[in-house]
């Protein structure tokens, strides 16, 4: 698992009764769930090599899974309150800050009958 994804997966190990999973959810996960994504990483400019570690920008989605529409929006705001707005040590790594980017839109999967809504963070980490 790459940095970025680590310290998401350690802000999110209390959230959804600890049923988060990288890249799907297992076939027959009950809800809650997060499903986590990393998107996209990029260096953040230094104007030194020996400047220490390296800083870096990336952007991680945890899609979000209820069986009803207010445990979707309760879930959501777990999420939110997880990772919003968070510095310091998680997974070994250093979490220099973490924001949220964006909250899509309601889904609604009415073939196995559950809500669904994506969050993604733009996280700032050193590694």
């Amino acid at each position: 698992m790459a940095s970025a994804e680590q310290i998401v997966y350690s802000l999110l190990s209390g959230v959804a009764s600890g049923a988060v999973y990288p890249l799907k959810r297992p076939t027959l996960t009950t809800c809650p769930a997060v499903v986590t994504h990393f998107l996209w990483m990029s260096p953040e400019p230094t104007l030194s090599q020996s400047a220490g570690a390296n800083l870096y920008t990336a952007r991680v989605q945890a899609d979000c899974f209820e069986q009803t529409y207010a445990g979707l929006k309760t879930l959501v705001d777990a999420v939110r309150a997880a990772v919003h707005l968070k510095s310091g040590v998680f997974a070994g790594k250093t979490l220099a800050s973490s924001v949220l980017d964006m909250v899509s839109q309601d889904e609604y999967d009415s073939e196995n009958s559950i809500f669904a809504q994506s969050v993604v963070f733009q996280i700032l980490y050193y590694d």
